[in-house]
């Protein structure tokens, strides 16, 4: 209800639609992500509106690969909502914070979420912050197919273009 209230009020005083891509590297700092040495690899790409230049609301993908030192690894691609807000803009400068949320419905499937901040120089942007992955995952333990559910909470760092 928000997403279409800020949506239908944009018509009138959106700036522009506009996008970006980041690489983005994690690892895993708590828990199951954590204990078995978890770390991740993805490109995350959102597109939608910047309103009255601070809000950010748009729809993105992230494509990425979860590995560790011998135990599940597996795809995932979490689709999301995006809502980022521009804290300053001077210049060539700015810093902003990001959130995400999402699931991710193919191979690994699961509740997808990300907070962080980051700065932009010029259309170039650099961030940290922590990302959420649930996951279920199958493993035969003596000849009996057990569901085991994962809870992944990772550090994450990010470079990337806005477009």
């Amino acid at each position: 209800m928000l997403l279409g209230a800020l949506v239908a009020g944009a018509q009138e005083s959106a700036k522009m639609w506009c996008g970006d891509a980041n690489v983005e590297l994690s690892a895993g700092v708590v828990g199951e992500a954590s204990d078995h040495k978890y770390c991740a690899v993805g490109v995350a790409g959102s597109y939608g509106l910047l309103l009255k230049e601070k809000f950010y609301v748009g729809l993105g993908l992230k494509p990425s690969y979860i590995f560790s030192s011998g135990d599940h690894e597996g795809f995932f691609m979490p689709i999301y909502g995006e809502f980022r807000y521009h804290f300053f803009e001077h210049g060539k400068f700015g810093i902003f914070g990001i959130a995400r949320g999402g699931y991710s419905p193919v191979e690994r499937r699961g509740a997808y979420a990300h907070l962080g901040c980051g700065v932009n120089y010029k259309r170039w942007q650099f961030g940290i912050g922590t990302s959420y992955q649930y996951a279920k995952f199958q493993e035969d333990w003596f000849n009996e197919i057990v569901d085991l559910d994962y809870n992944l909470v990772f550090s994450t760092i990010s470079v990337g273009y806005r477009f």
